[in-house]
């Protein structure tokens, strides 16, 4: 099987991510909500911290309702 490999830096962080078990991610999502709490962050970070978020938790939804229907 041929793997596609991702063309921007979210897809590859998407791929990276799917790897990690859920604890790992529940990790990262607790690390970017620190993160995000920095009073010195730009609104550019904040927002990329944000998707960076919104990716990982994507991810362990996605996880946990896989492992649901097994």
């Amino acid at each position: 099987m041929n793997k596609v490999k991702p063309n921007t830096y979210i897809e590859s962080l998407r791929s990276f991510a799917e790897q990690w078990t859920p604890e790992q991610l529940r990790d990262a999502i607790r690390d970017e909500k620190i993160i995000m709490t920095r009073e010195s962050l730009s609104d550019v970070a904040r927002a990329h911290s944000q998707t960076i978020l919104e990716l990982y938790e994507d991810v362990l939804e996605q996880k946990q309702v896989g492992r649901d229907f097994m």
